[in-house]
């Protein structure tokens, strides 16, 4: 029997809501593309001024040191992850620079480079596919209120993970956002 293993706050930062993991991908097209573009409320449009940047990971070895913070998404059957090649890296308080086998490779923006890149994705349609959890997530993402089982749970992984107490996480969590802790589900 096949079984696929699931790890929920990667797919959610996937999908928009603020974790504490970052978005990795195995396609460089994909990394230009969220390096030069950005979202302007409606729709996607080039970044035209200021400073991008694009992480070059070896992967071989973000997997031998620090391989209880990478987890591939990208080979699940949800539609955006699997467009974007998804992979993500548990963060924490961990500055991402600092691991071994990254380095950082800045650049000057320019339009001519984020409207190449949306040419390429269709205005970044093929990297965010229509997809039952991408409406879900907006609609977690506008709601005011967090259900105090989930609160309860992403905190007690963040706990294990940054060795602190899991209710000073939580409330950290609803102190960052405008977010009210409730009892429904």
């Amino acid at each position: 029997e096949r079984q696929w293993h699931v790890e929920p706050l990667a797919i959610a930062q996937h999908y928009g809501l603020r974790t504490g993991y970052l978005d990795l991908t195995d396609a460089i097209d994909v990394a230009v593309f969220f390096a030069t573009c950005m979202f302007g409320g409606e729709k996607w449009i080039p970044a035209t001024q200021g400073e991008g940047i694009v992480y070059q990971v070896d992967w071989r070895m973000l997997r031998v040191k620090a391989k209880d913070r990478v987890e591939q998404i990208g080979l699940l059957p949800f539609s955006r992850p699997y467009e974007q090649w998804a992979w993500t890296f548990a963060l924490g308080f961990l500055d991402f620079e600092s691991v071994p086998g990254v380095d950082a490779v800045i650049f000057e923006h320019k339009a001519s480079v984020g409207e190449a890149m949306l040419r390429r994705f269709n205005g970044g349609e093929r990297i965010f596919p229509p997809d039952p959890l991408a409406d879900i997530a907006s609609r977690a993402t506008a709601s005011p209120q967090i259900p105090i089982r989930f609160l309860s749970s992403v905190a007690e992984d963040a706990a294990v993970q940054l060795s602190e107490p899991a209710g000073s996480i939580m409330q950290a969590i609803v102190a960052q956002g405008d977010y009210e802790a409730t009892d429904d589900d």
